[in-house]
């Protein structure tokens, strides 16, 4: 793939020499971070509004937790949590829309309510049919490694090379996209999926040695367990954690970060880019 510094996702085009934010709502009872908050829809549409006021460029929206351990939802269920935000969504918000889903009968509904791009953690392995419905549609999709299944991926996660096996995961799946006809693709790690703490460390420590044909790297290390294991904060007390991993990800390549705490998330990137360039963009006059 030849080098651009642009990335389209549904009507939008991404400038990939800069950071974007995606923001994470939980329409589940259960997700670790924010199960259980937004199942009301003027609820769920209230939050976001707001990501997109603090930053976000993509809202990703899941009705599965995927936390390791989390129970399989059907697809009647995820649709059932999903449909009155994903109905409307376009109605009021011009932002691309992703939807995180393993199920190619939930995406495809939400292919038909206007979503732009399918994050799908277990790279398109769950459902064979999930290929053939990325393909037809020609839409993006975030392919995310993840060793073994949700339920388990946590219990004492093996790699003989983390790099390496994620390299070759990314290489087999982008020549099989590729193939079919798929080329708006964004790679992501997996991290907390399938890895220990020293596997998540490592990936972050070489994440340039996994820009596949310089497609987009795409990372989520908001709130994420690692960050607890090694502060010993909890999921709500995690910003810190995930704004300095993430901040270190884009030093390393990575254009694409998933987040819960967009506005925190934007600002140090705003400060981030205005050291580095020595350009800045005053919201407010501010004292010194």
């Amino acid at each position: 793939m030849k080098k651009t510094p642009y990335f389209k996702i549904g009507k939008k085009t991404f400038d990939i020499s800069k950071p974007h934010i995606v923001g994470v709502l939980n329409v589940t009872p259960d997700s670790f971070s924010d199960g259980g908050q937004f199942l009301d829809t003027d609820k769920a549409l209230s939050r976001i509004e707001k990501l997109i006021r603090d930053g976000a460029s993509i809202i990703d929206i899941g009705a599965e937790s995927t936390r390791p351990g989390a129970d399989k939802v059907d697809d009647f269920e995820q649709i059932k949590r999903l449909d009155p935000v994903v109905k409307v969504y376009k109605n009021y918000f011009s932002t691309p829309l992703s939807i995180d889903t393993t199920n190619s009968t939930v995406f495809s509904y939400c292919l038909s309510n206007g979503a732009d791009m399918l994050n799908d953690v277990s790279g398109l392995q769950d459902d064979p049919k999930m290929i053939d419905i990325v393909s037809e549609a020609a839409c993006s999709v975030v392919m995310m490694h993840r060793l073994g299944i949700s339920k388990t991926m946590q219990d004492r996660p093996h790699y003989k090379n983390v790099i390496e096996e994620i390299a070759s995961f990314f290489s087999d799946t982008v020549e099989n996209l590729k193939n079919r006809g798929v080329s708006s693709i964004l790679l992501d790690p997996g991290i907390g999926f399938g890895k220990s703490l020293n596997h998540n460390l490592e990936i972050l420590r070489h994440l340039d040695e996994l820009c596949i044909d310089d497609y987009p790297l795409f990372i989520g290390t908001s709130r994420k367990s690692f960050i607890g294991t090694i502060t010993g904060a909890s999921s709500d007390e995690r910003v810190a954690g995930t704004i300095a991993s993430s901040l270190h990800a884009f030093q390393k390549g990575a254009r694409f970060f998933r987040v819960h705490d967009v506005r925190e998330l934007k600002q140090a990137f705003d400060i981030h880019e205005a050291i580095i360039t020595g350009e800045v963009n005053k919201v407010e006059k501010g004292e010194d």
